[in-house]
């Protein structure tokens, strides 16, 4: 048995500790492929020919980043109150998992706004130069 089993008392599973820590850059990579993947899907279908196209695309970008940005929110506010209710930090290995999740969670945060902004800013269905 390894310091930390001994310490804690608890054994946590790898693949759920690395799910859980890595969840906001999961959904950030889900975000772009959505975003990006999404643009190509509707550029290739012939979207960009309809009159409301650049409203379409604007407006399912703004609501798949909304989406994300609530679900990371939630994510950081369901550890803070989770912390909460313990009523202490718990071990010292689920401190710094959870101090390490929100923390890559409002990184994400970041990456999936910037993200949404740029594909809004950039115009719909352009062909490559």
């Amino acid at each position: 048995m390894g310091d930390a089993e001994e310490r804690s008392g608890v054994r946590e599973p790898l693949g759920g500790a690395l799910l859980y820590v890595l969840f906001g850059p999961v959904l950030w990579a889900i975000h772009l492929t959505l975003i990006y993947g999404g643009h190509t899907l509707l550029c290739a279908l012939g979207v960009s020919s309809d009159a409301l196209s650049p409203s379409i695309i604007s407006f399912s970008v703004a609501i798949v980043t909304i989406v994300t940005l609530v679900v990371l929110l939630a994510a950081v506010v369901a550890t803070i109150f989770k912390g909460g209710a313990r009523g202490d930090r718990g071990s010292a290995a689920t401190f710094f998992l959870d101090k390490l999740m929100m923390a890559l969670a409002l990184l994400s945060g970041f990456g999936v706004a910037l993200g949404g902004a740029s594909a809004l800013i950039v115009e719909p269905c352009l062909m490559l130069r």
